[in-house]
């Protein structure tokens, strides 16, 4: 059976290198793919350096504006701190979050999460709901491990 097999991947494997080397002897021409000269003069390092600072600076900020702390409930409880990958997921209440937990004597774990943020745009006013509403319920995957919890919005939405 391995030597079947062996047999089998050793003739893939030479139709497969003589049907490249046939498509590498034609002239195969995309118009589309040509080198063209995309720049007049040489490269103005100063631009450079300021669209990369510009880029880094707008994703700093993006992690700071939708970055919380969370609390996921399984097996064992896990804390640490999230940020907004994608917002609006499959549909405008849904974003995916992503981060990692922390512990005092082991190490972090990468997790990855669905969260739900429709709680923020009920129309309830009182104290206690003004915390409740910055709560948003997410359903985590922390190394394989399936866990319920929720992302606190320290900012509030603001």
């Amino acid at each position: 059976m391995l030597k079947k097999m062996v047999l089998m991947l050793v003739v893939l494997g030479l139709v497969l290198g003589f049907s490249g080397m046939a498509l590498a002897e034609q002239k195969v021409e995309f118009l589309e793919l040509q080198v063209a000269s995309v720049r007049e003069g040489p490269v103005d390092v100063p631009r450079v350096v300021e669209a990369q600072v510009n880029f880094w600076a707008e994703v700093i900020a993006g992690l700071l504006r939708t970055g919380k702390p969370f609390a996921a409930f399984g097996e064992e409880t896990s804390f640490g701190l999230e940020v907004t990958a994608k917002e609006g997921l499959f549909w405008d209440k849904l974003d995916l979050v992503t981060g990692f937990t922390f512990l005092n004597e082991e190490r972090g774990k990468f997790m990855v999460g669905a969260q739900y943020t429709g709680l923020r745009n009920l129309e309830f006013e009182g104290g206690i709901w003004k915390i409740f509403k910055r709560c948003d319920v997410t359903g985590y995957l922390i190394e394989g491990e399936l866990y319920l919890g929720i992302g606190y919005d320290l900012l509030g939405g603001e």
